[in-house]
């Protein structure tokens, strides 16, 4: 599984065993939700508008583009960012 990646990273898709999609190696997106239980399956926001998941186990490849390391933005499940109400936490 990809252990360094997390939501909110931007992603460049390398390849998917997925014949039906129209994504093409090299498009970006964002990831929304990794899950690894019962199998690895992490969830993607692509700039085509495309919701396809990537299935590591099946053969799915993604590479990481972008890190936001800003740790006062959190990102939002569709990619818009808010500013965290810093006044509430400890």
């Amino acid at each position: 599984m990809h252990d360094d990646l997390q939501r909110g990273d931007r992603i460049a898709l390398v390849r998917t065993t997925d014949p039906h999609t129209r994504l093409k190696p090299g498009e970006l997106g964002t990831i929304t939700r990794i899950d690894a239980h019962p199998f690895p399956d992490i969830a993607i926001r692509w700039d085509s508008g495309s919701t396809l998941s990537m299935l590591p186990d099946e053969g799915d490849e993604i590479e990481l583009v972008h890190r936001d390391e800003r740790p006062e933005i959190e990102q939002t499940l569709y990619g818009q960012y808010t500013r965290a109400d810093l006044t509430d936490r400890p």
